[in-house]
């Protein structure tokens, strides 16, 4: 059986939908989980800055960045970027795939359904963007953001 990536029933509970509601599956195409959950199970084995190498090597994506650019982020000490992602998860991907290789300690806050890709879980630090401002889990989002910047 093939390992599903993000099951819909948790896709529901996490954006406060019930399950078989069909903006979940609109969610999951803008949001790019379902294409990559079609090679998924392909590459799940994989590691960290390795997964993200073939997440970009199957969506046929490329991100030019020099040297020179990554040479400017300082190698230790807090820091924190700041960038928007309109793309949905790939954005969170393309920040650990540039930035993780400047900062082996690199995190990035992002939507907790990145942290169901097994291989990078620990690279994220999940809060639930459907949530209201208030929510629990974005509190706890933002005190493990803090801890790790400090």
């Amino acid at each position: 059986m093939k390992k599903k990536l993000v099951h819909p029933a948790d896709l529901a509970k996490a954006s406060h939908m019930r399950p078989g509601d069909p903006r979940i599956a609109l969610l999951t195409e803008v949001s790019g989980l379902k294409r990559l959950d079609r090679f998924y199970g392909a590459i799940e084995d994989l590691h960290d800055l390795e997964f993200v190498e073939a997440v970009f090597k199957n969506l046929d994506l490329e991100l030019d960045v020099t040297e020179a650019d990554l040479a400017n982020i300082p190698k230790e000490g807090g820091l924190v970027f700041v960038a928007n992602h309109p793309y949905g998860a790939i954005d969170g991907l393309a920040l650990v795939h540039v930035l993780g290789r400047a900062r082996p300690d690199l995190k990035v806050m992002a939507n907790f359904l990145l942290q169901q890709l097994e291989p990078l879980k620990d690279r994220f630090i999940g809060v639930n963007p459907f949530d209201q401002l208030k929510s629990l889990s974005s509190f706890q989002g933002m005190r493990q953001a803090m801890a790790h910047v400090n």
